[in-house]
């Protein structure tokens, strides 16, 4: 019994550990928490965000747009710095993405 206890005390001693260690991955500066509840409130949730993106490639001077779902969803892959979208986009009229057809969630050439 006495062996039984000491497993079971370990075991919740180390999943208190691991939810700690998540928990702290969650809500550092770049965590998930922490950027949807930094954003929370200072953006626009309804209405599509187009964003142009800067090619890597000068000579080709090709210049691509990203129609996002939402102002929220593009400020919240930008503080994750999870696409090349959020780290290099540039904000540009949504009239921009929607002359050149570019549905929502897709890329395609701007207008």
């Amino acid at each position: 019994m006495k062996t039984f206890t000491q497993l079971f005390v370990f075991g919740l001693l180390l999943l208190n550990l691991i939810v700690a260690l998540q928990a702290g991955l969650l809500f550092t500066r770049n965590g998930v928490i922490y950027c949807k509840l930094s954003t929370r409130g200072s953006c626009d949730n309804i209405s599509p965000f187009c964003v142009q993106i800067k090619t890597a490639d000068a000579a080709a001077n090709t210049n691509l747009c990203k129609n996002y779902k939402s102002e929220c969803q593009y400020m919240i892959e930008n503080c994750l710095g999870k696409t090349q979208y959020g780290r290099n986009g540039l904000p540009v009229a949504a009239s921009v993405c929607t002359t050149a057809t570019i549905s929502v969630g897709l890329t395609g050439n701007c207008a």
